[in-house]
């Protein structure tokens, strides 16, 4: 992978999740807005479609399901789970940061890794399977 390509998905990696967790933490202090949540899933969208065509597996694979999870939440009227979501997801956000800021994207650990997957995969099976996934069409 070229170096100036990857360093440039790095810096706008860690803008748009440092981005997203602004939001999580803004509808954690007031969860009224569930429209925040699918802004969030644009950013984090956003990073995943990037992180997938790298191949930056420690990032896409996360992001693909907050992602999705965040679009669920977003058309729930359901303050506990959407809570448990915003905390969730603010955790796996700080472990994709601190993954960037350390340069470890490719050299991370996989058990923590997955750890955050089966934390995403149990949060996202507590939605309807009607629910989308994308933004909406």
């Amino acid at each position: 992978m070229d170096k100036e390509i990857f360093q440039d998905f790095v810096n706008e990696s860690e803008q748009t999740l440092a981005q997203a967790k602004i939001l999580l933490g803004k509808y954690v202090a007031s969860p009224v807005d569930v429209k925040v949540l699918s802004d969030v899933g644009i950013l984090v969208d956003r990073v995943y479609g990037t992180a997938a065509t790298l191949k930056v597996e420690s990032m896409s694979a996360l992001c693909h399901k907050m992602k999705a999870i965040s679009y669920m939440a977003a058309q729930v009227d359901n303050r506990i789970l959407n809570s448990i979501v915003a905390g969730t997801m603010l955790s796996v956000l700080d472990y994709l940061l601190d993954l960037v800021k350390t340069n470890a994207l490719l050299t991370y650990d996989k058990n923590i890794h997955s750890q955050m997957v089966q934390r995403l995969d149990i949060l996202s099976s507590k939605f309807s399977s009607d629910l989308r996934k994308t933004v909406a069409s």
